[in-house]
């Protein structure tokens, strides 16, 4: 006769598993929808990812949004990624990065905004660029995060840089009671017209 204890621990084995196999699934979901709206290329720090490249990073950052410790949507998540950075966890702000261009600090690219990590670093402790952007500060990484919130090498960072993105949105998800932390995403006030771009993402992310 199989005891209590015995019988417990069964079951907490059987829906760890059913848990595992759900989270894979979701996983699987999201590195497809990744994979077919960047289906003509995909820019990462620089250089486009060929096939094999483009998958592994794909597998990584689809993983790391479906297990995100914070519990924040993960259609939604990856609809935020999708808008501000393209996937590129190297992205640099729009007025930073055309300031670069203009004062010689970055080389405009033909094919790409994406520049390499290291290059972007170069401007950032630029002294010239410090002086600049004092008090506003640089949009860096996947969800192009205020250079306040943490040092530039960790926001350029896949990894890193993504986890103080959902730590942010969990924050905003608390502040204001909300599952959709991205309607707060660039500023205290809900911005209708973000909030609509990101619905609009998602559901381009979710057709099959």
């Amino acid at each position: 006769m199989i005891s209590k204890s015995k019988i417990i621990i069964i079951c907490l084995l059987i829906l760890f598993t059913l848990i595992l196999i759900e989270s894979i699934a979701h996983s699987n979901e999201i590195a497809v929808a990744i994979d077919r709206v960047t289906e003509k290329g995909l820019w990462v720090c620089g250089k486009k990812l060929d096939k094999i490249e483009k998958r592994k990073y794909i597998n990584i950052l689809s993983k790391l949004i479906i297990e995100n410790p914070y519990g924040v949507d993960p259609w939604g998540l990856t609809a935020v990624i999708w808008k501000e950075s393209g996937f590129d966890y190297c992205a640099f702000g729009i007025g930073p990065r055309k300031w670069a261009y203009q004062f010689g600090l970055l080389k405009r690219r033909k094919l790409c905004i994406s520049h390499p990590r290291q290059e972007i670093l170069n401007v950032i402790y630029d002294k010239l660029a410090i002086d600049v952007f004092h008090y506003s500060g640089f949009d860096l990484g996947l969800c192009q995060i205020l250079s306040k919130y943490g040092k530039p090498e960790i926001l350029l960072s896949l990894e890193s840089g993504f986890h103080i993105c959902v730590k942010k949105m969990q924050g905003i998800s608390i502040m204001y009671n909300t599952k959709k932390p991205w309607v707060y995403w660039q500023g205290n006030k809900r911005k209708k017209k973000y909030e609509k771009m990101i619905d609009n993402r998602i559901r381009r992310l979710k057709k099959k």
